[in-house]
């Protein structure tokens, strides 16, 4: 399990698309802290997209943990 924290850069920034994760902290959106959802998409600036709604994950600002690896 991979956990980020406010600021910090991600050891590995390998998400893929399937990952699911967990929304500790998002910046701005204090509706999603504990939300779970798997990744759809990831754009050329390394956002996250998912089945957690509208909101884009931003690895390097938001705090998340990975809670379960696609194969």
């Amino acid at each position: 399990m991979m956990r980020l924290k406010k600021g910090e850069k991600p050891m590995n920034t390998n998400f893929k698309v399937g990952d699911e994760i967990r929304i500790i902290w998002m910046s701005g959106k204090p509706e999603y802290c504990g939300v779970v959802g798997v990744i759809i998409n990831i754009d050329n600036m390394g956002q996250l997209s998912g089945t957690w709604g509208d909101a884009v994950v931003i690895p390097q600002d938001d705090v998340i943990e990975v809670i379960k690896i696609a194969e």
